[in-house]
């Protein structure tokens, strides 16, 4: 049985497939995050093709993934649920002891290098070195994708939307 998490986190496409479809295990963004636990991953309503394009060449050239195509993606739905465990520093760094991992990107030595531990998953297949890594675990897909309006950052999940979630877990 799936845990039904109060948050969100709404991803483009075709990084929101990738996390359950080609074992996506971090999710890029520019802002740090204390949350630790369970989150619903939703999928955005939509992305650009030049966007999808892109990602697409990103999956090839860094796992040799080929997405399936624009049109067989879903779109504004919650696609499952995954684990927020740890969150990567710019840099492939460990979060853990930084007081303001916000400010973590000014803190460089001389030589150039960010101040601070590696990171046991850096260098991470799906981690940008330039962006926060928050290190996902436990993707568990629904067996039915349900329609949602995402938003961004890390979002509250409220009713209709979290009764007709607990509707499709308890139904699969």
């Amino acid at each position: 049985m799936i845990a039904l998490p109060e948050h969100a986190l709404t991803l483009l496409q075709p990084w929101a497939w990738a996390v359950f479809y080609a074992g996506k295990d971090v999710e890029n963004r520019i802002w740090w995050t204390s949350y630790r636990g369970p989150v619903w991953v939703t999928s955005s309503a939509s992305t650009t093709r030049v966007y999808y394009r892109n990602a697409c060449a990103v999956l090839r050239e860094r796992a040799g993934i080929v997405a399936p195509p624009y049109e067989e993606l879903c779109f504004g739905h919650v696609l499952g649920v995954v684990t927020i465990v740890d969150c990567i520093l710019p840099g492939g760094k460990v979060s853990a002891g930084v007081e303001r991992p916000s400010l973590a990107r000014g803190r460089y030595l001389a030589d150039g290098r960010l101040e601070g531990a590696t990171h046991p998953l850096h260098p991470a297949l799906w981690h940008f070195e330039d962006q926060y890594g928050y290190v996902l675990k436990n993707a568990v897909r629904l067996a039915r994708p349900v329609p949602c309006e995402g938003a961004r950052k890390l979002w509250r999940v409220r009713e209709p939307l979290l009764g007709e979630l607990a509707r499709v877990v308890r139904a699969a």
